[in-house]
């Protein structure tokens, strides 16, 4: 016989293994609820992770393979935890998967003792801006010299007070138990920016420790409130034992909890959660209590780009040279081949922000041409982007050091979209109009299917498509070249659309690997915030409001006129400028992750993924 019950996947929070969920998990598998602890790559991983991505795959793998198995989910997330649990939720709701006629999904998701991130924004920062809130719960006490964390070289953090910081609600026993069992955080997991807020597009529950030592309640309560949690439990217990402890339920603050008994426990209260309760909302309520709904239509988020494959005759079509799209008239050449290899890999940019609507894809590798960081970007806040050189220029290149995202040499990796004239136009329209990057052609290789590894010397016939780089070696580039151009790290934000879309792509593991090695720039000081804040306010809007007057003005193959494309480079010459001479030595390194004792981190040890200042934590 067929479970019909949703099956629960639990993730522990920060410095948490996921035993402690192992009581909660057989109560309420004797009643019938199938359930997964999920180890976390990060915890306890020495050196620590740089970020949350090998967390969120984890996650996803496991949900993707139930959901693909037509069962419902329900993930269940403590503390920290919760951000790689939201990051990981993405597109696998069981409505979004419906609307792809897929079966499964996840059904609802319940957090635990957490100060919910808003998208762009990480677990630390979340932490810090409560912190600094004036209205902070006068009942809440955190030591401001953070003692209670050992922090190591490896980018790791350890607990000193576990026992009463996380199980004060429990014996001195129990409590020296339960904190044994701790181990040490990864700190780039903390410094992720989170951006997909789970909790808008799949239905949510909240239960609130109300003796957890750990957060704020005051400001947690508005953050929930904010986050309109349809669900919310207030219980008698600390920030960790709500995981598994069982004391009584002190009230339901908010939506279907006011048919609760007044004393429950938490295994209680994800029973009921799980089975279905009747909703006092005004909007209607489902069959069963986990079935998908909203109060009102969620904005969806731009999903993965699920296009056909390319075909073998329009590859074909481009294997002689090709003209200019703006001169090509051929019948073959009404669509454009377009090598995407940065940002424009992610649907959340190329499909989402610039509404591109591709015909078809394949993925590909360039030999010729190898993937780099060296095209200005804002300091502070975006100080580099994507580009890429042909290898036979590199050679003319200022001279760089060794630094992870130069460590890959088997040429450029991406995906060629097959896309309308008009769409073709859009992209050179919002990457610049040719203020920066330039259009070239280049000879591309189909990469076999499912292929892990990539052949620096492909022996499959090759094709022709338009990309847009920016080459060091080009009177009319009108580039920015820095002293060692690949000095510069890309923002987390921005790498984590090019390792999205390598995912989504399903590009080579290999290739996968190396970009999620490349290290991000965090801001780590108050003084590079108010520079980040300055740039932001003065800076920024200029740039947004030439881009705009890109969309109005540009020609019909998307190029800027000379005025506007000569104001851009202005501009951007401008902001350097004033960096070097004035913002770095008044407000610190704007291109690059610097450590506490200013140490650039690359010297510390190559072979570490942490790439994070040590800062203060939760």
């Amino acid at each position: 016989m067929v479970n019909s019950k949703p099956t629960v996947v639990f993730i522990p929070g920060f410095w948490h293994t996921p035993e402690g969920f192992t009581p909660l998990s057989k109560v309420l598998e004797k009643e019938g609820y199938p359930s997964v602890l999920v180890n976390l790559p990060s915890a306890g991983a020495h050196p620590g992770h740089p970020d949350f991505s090998q967390d969120v795959a984890a996650i996803r793998k496991i949900v993707t393979e139930l959901a693909d198995e037509g069962k419902e989910v329900i993930v269940v997330m403590h503390s920290g935890g919760s951000v790689s649990g939201s990051e990981a939720s993405r597109d696998l709701g069981k409505k979004e998967r419906q609307a792809e006629g897929e079966n499964g999904g996840i059904v609802r998701v319940i957090y635990i003792g957490i100060l919910l991130p808003k998208a762009g924004k990480t677990m630390f920062e979340t932490f810090q801006g409560v912190l600094s809130s004036p209205d902070l719960d006068s009942d809440f006490v955190i030591d401001q010299d953070q003692s209670f964390h050992v922090f190591a070289e490896d980018g790791t953090s350890t607990i000193t007070d576990g026992d009463t910081r996380f199980y004060n609600d429990l014996s001195a026993e129990d409590a020296r138990y339960w904190s044994s069992k701790l181990t040490s955080l990864s700190l780039g997991v903390g410094m992720s920016p989170l951006t997909y807020e789970a909790w808008k597009y799949v239905p949510s529950a909240y239960i609130m420790p109300l003796q957890d030592k750990s957060i704020p309640l005051k400001q947690v309560r508005q953050i929930v409130k904010e986050a309109k949690i349809e669900m919310v439990f207030e219980i008698e217990t600390g920030h960790s034992r709500t995981a598994y402890g069982a004391q009584p339920l002190s009230r339901p603050v908010q939506g279907v909890g006011a048919s609760l008994d007044a004393k429950r426990f938490p295994s209680s209260i994800l029973r009921d959660i799980l089975q279905g309760i009747p909703d006092e909302k005004p909007y209607p309520a489902p069959q069963r209590f986990w079935d998908p709904y909203t109060p009102k239509p969620p904005v969806i988020v731009s999903e993965p780009v699920k296009v056909p494959e390319t075909s073998t005759s329009r590859l074909e079509s481009s294997a002689v040279p090709l003209l200019s799209p703006a001169l090509d008239d051929r019948e073959e050449a009404k669509t454009v081949l377009y090598l995407a290899y940065g940002s424009n890999l992610s649907a959340e940019t190329f499909k989402g922000k610039r509404g591109i609507k591709p015909l078809s894809a394949v993925n590909v590798h360039v030999p010729a041409i190898d993937l780099t960081f060296d095209l200005c970007g804002i300091p502070y806040t975006e100080p580099c982007f994507a580009n890429c050189q042909y290898k036979k220029d590199q050679s003319n290149s200022p001279r760089t050091r060794d630094y992870h995202k130069t460590r890959w040499h088997k040429g450029l990796v991406g995906v060629v979209y097959e896309v309308t004239r008009e769409d073709y136009r859009t992209i050179i329209a919002t990457e610049g109009g040719g203020s920066s990057y330039k259009e070239e052609i280049v000879e591309c290789f189909v990469l076999p299917k499912g292929s892990k590894t990539v052949n620096p010397n492909p022996s499959s016939i090759p094709f022709q498509a338009y990309t847009l780089l920016c080459p060091f070696n080009s009177k009319d580039a009108n580039r920015i070249v820095r002293p060692d151009p690949n000095y510069a790290q890309p923002s987390a934000r921005y790498l984590k659309l090019i390792t999205d879309g390598a995912e989504e792509h399903n590009l080579p593991e290999e290739y996968v690997n190396y970009l999620h090695g490349i290290r991000s720039y965090t801001v780590t000081t108050i003084r590079q915030k108010t520079a980040q804040i300055i740039i932001m306010t003065f800076i920024v809007p200029i740039i947004l409001a030439l881009f705009g007057l890109g969309k109005i003005f540009a020609d019909k193959n998307g190029k800027l006129p000379d005025w506007l494309a000569n104001a851009m480079r202005t501009l951007f010459r401008f902001v350097w400028v004033a960096y070097d001479r004035i913002l770095k030595d008044k407000f610190g390194d704007g291109e690059r992750t610097i450590e506490r004792k200013g140490i650039d981190i690359e010297e510390v040890d190559l072979d570490k993924r942490w790439d994070e200042k040590k800062v203060s934590l939760l």
